[in-house]
């Protein structure tokens, strides 16, 4: 699970930049495609950080249930 997790997080940080770049590209001639494109990008960026708690989430009760995580 936590792979699956970790790759997803991955892609999503890939998605953010190019979309991010698309939104640099585009602002000046379309900015409400760019501001579409910024938008498509916060949410990528969202959900990769959600990934990547969960995974934490994860690790940490791992920990815990082996008796090594009292932080």
């Amino acid at each position: 699970m936590n792979e699956m997790l970790i790759a997803q997080a991955l892609s999503l940080d890939v998605m953010f930049t190019e979309l991010v770049r698309h939104a640099a590209d585009n602002y000046t001639k379309w900015p409400t495609s760019a501001a579409r494109y910024a938008r498509l990008a916060l949410r990528a960026q969202a959900n990769c950080r959600a990934s990547v708690e969960t995974v934490a989430r994860a690790d940490r009760a791992k920990q815990r249930a082996r008796g090594r995580g009292d932080a």
